[in-house]
C-alpha cells in the first residue's frame, strides 16, 4: 500500500511566513520540491534566488491564486 508523500495541511494565509523557502512552498502548494524548483526557474512561479536558495513572497503567491492563474 503506497503512502502519500504529502501531509494534509490546512493553512490560513495568516500563518504563512512573509517569505517562503522552497520546501515551505512545496508543502503549501502540495507539489514535489523539484517541480516547484522547475516552475521557479521557468518563471511560472514568482520567486527570487538568494545565493543558492529560492524564496517566494507570500503576497505574490496570494495574488496569483486570486487572479486565477
Amino acid at each position: 500500500m503506497a503512502t502519500s508523500v504529502y501531509k494534509r495541511c490546512y493553512v490560513s494565509w495568516d500563518t504563512v511566513p512573509v517569505m517562503l523557502s522552497l520546501s515551505e512552498a512545496s508543502v503549501l502548494l502540495r507539489m514535489p520540491e523539484d517541480t516547484v524548483r522547475k516552475h521557479l526557474e521557468s518563471g511560472v512561479l514568482p520567486g527570487i534566488k538568494i545565493g543558492r536558495q529560492w524564496r517566494l513572497e507570500k503576497t505574490k503567491l496570494q495574488s496569483m491564486f486570486k487572479g486565477g492563474v
